[in-house]
């Protein structure tokens, strides 16, 4: 459902403003990110904050959750 909305919105693509580790052990990190949302021509159609949350298992890091204010 969100993709669909997405794409009706003329979404083509996103792009990261920023991406800053706050904290980190050996297997999880809190990454402080902002990303934008580009229609086909570039122009933005919003920037958004976020916070993943990522822990390494089994050897691979993998985002285990996100809050983001949209």
């Amino acid at each position: 459902m969100i993709f669909i909305q997405l794409q009706r919105s003329g979404w083509d693509k996103s792009v990261w403003k920023k991406r800053e580790i706050v904290k980190m052990t050996r297997q999880k990190a809190h990454v402080n990110t902002q990303f934008s949302r580009l229609r086909k021509d570039g122009s933005e159609i919003g920037t958004y904050d976020s916070l993943y949350i990522l822990i390494k298992k089994d050897g691979r890091w993998a985002i285990k959750m996100r809050s983001s204010f949209l």
